[in-house]
């Protein structure tokens, strides 16, 4: 122990203090109040808080070090920082507070005065309304009268240290404007997770949770506007509500307005959208014959026709349709198909030709190539002409060509119209 002490004799008057450590700044004075600038024999300082400081056992002796602390010292204590406690009754209650608040650890590499010790370490990690009586002995100084309390449980700060709050873009900014307001210029990320969280709400809304995880998307809007976090814990059988306000500064342009046609002005032809005959009045059917009349392409899949009856239909624009509003009326006749017999005559143009009247009744349609769709009749006469299609096979063989061009599997071209009464 005779070496400690001798550790600690070093000289604390002479040190030299860096400019800035002497600034009279608000900081200090939060923390220092009224203390003096300079320590004599003895001198006793007042601090609010004071974070992050550790008592610490070596052999019998015990030091309070402030070594990683915020405390703000005397000039001539600056430099000093590890303190011993004499071992007076008056300082077991200092040795008390730290066993019993203090969070306890083996250190095998604890340095003191450039020499490295295995000692027991107990961290606090704040103090509060801290009075300290320092005494001077030779050339150093000791603790002789020490008080100070725990502060209440700081909710917020336990979630906060629970909790990451990311920028997407990282050339943006976070601020925290006061310990429950942080200030955003874009989108955020925020990740929480602890096994003590009961639950997260975003907006008043009940956030899911995978393991006890959770995240949210804080996206611009429109306009710059807060949201509210809030988050319930329970520690050591204490449940705990804590809250954080999202301000969201940025915001985004608003969406162009869609702005849809009216369905009267996209479908429009003839005189009162007049489709004349139709063979029925199938959604198909109708549709088919708008897309023949009309001149502007429409997207029907956007459209439902309701009101259908014998010779009109309403077209209607679907609540979620994007392009169109309102709705059109058409009309038609629907005349159904009718069957008709229709007599073929051939006549050969070439002398050459001969047409075999019974083969003719042998004709297999499915060979004909070019079929003739759907036509309307109405008291007509129809005439289908067959015109034979040069061969050099049929033509050399002198035979009958349209024999030999069926034989052949030829194709026949032929045409067929009507002659009207």
């Amino acid at each position: 122990m005779k070496k400690l002490l001798s550790l600690l004799t070093i000289s604390t008057l002479t040190a030299s203090v860096p400019a800035p450590l002497l600034a009279n700044t608000t900081a200090e004075k939060s923390k220092r109040k009224t203390n003096p600038n300079q320590c004599g024999n003895s001198c006793r300082l007042e601090f609010d808080s004071i974070q992050n400081s550790v008592l610490i056992l070596i052999d019998d002796e015990f030091i309070l070090d402030f070594t990683k602390s915020d405390i703000l010292l005397p000039n001539n204590l600056l430099s000093q920082k590890q303190f011993f406690l004499p071992l007076e009754q008056k300082t077991r209650e200092i040795i008390n507070f730290y066993k019993q608040n203090g969070t306890h650890k083996k250190i095998n590499d604890y340095r003191l005065d450039d020499e490295i010790y295995e000692v027991d370490n107990y961290f606090v990690g704040e103090i509060s309304n801290v009075k300290i009586l320092f005494g001077k002995y030779s050339n150093y100084y000791r603790i002789t009268s020490f008080s100070a309390e725990i502060p209440p449980f700081q909710s917020l700060e336990w979630l906060k240290q629970q909790s990451q709050f990311t920028l997407v873009d990282s050339t943006k900014t976070t601020t925290w404007t006061r310990s429950d307001l942080i200030t955003v210029d874009g989108a955020l990320n925020i990740a929480i997770a602890n096994p003590n969280i009961d639950k997260v709400v975003f907006d008043n809304v009940l956030q899911p949770q995978t393991n006890k995880n959770w995240t949210i998307n804080v996206k611009p809007e429109t306009a710059p506007r807060d949201h509210h976090l809030q988050v319930n814990f329970t520690l050591d059988g204490k449940p705990y509500t804590s809250e954080i306000t999202v301000w969201m500064q940025a915001k985004i342009d608003a969406p162009a307005p869609i702005i849809k046609e009216n369905l009267s002005d996209v479908i429009k032809f003839g005189d009162e959208n007049n489709l004349a005959n139709i063979l029925d009045n199938n959604d198909n059917t109708i549709i088919s014959a708008i897309t023949q009349k009309n001149s502007l392409q429409v997207d029907f899949s956007q459209l439902e026709i309701t009101n259908k009856e014998n010779n009109k239909a309403t077209l209607t624009a679907k609540p979620d349709s994007t392009s169109y509003a309102g709705s059109v009326e058409v009309i038609y006749n629907v005349v159904p198909a009718t069957i008709v017999d229709l007599k073929i005559d051939l006549k050969p143009t070439s002398t050459e030709a001969i047409v075999v009247q019974d083969y003719v009744g042998q004709i297999d349609p499915s060979t004909i190539t070019n079929a003739t769709q759907t036509f309307y009749y109405a008291n007509s006469e129809s005439t289908i002409t067959l015109k034979k299609t040069h061969n050099k096979q049929c033509h050399d063989g002198g035979g009958v060509w349209l024999q030999c061009a069926m034989k052949q599997n030829i194709p026949i071209e032929y045409h067929w119209w009507n002659k009207w009464d």
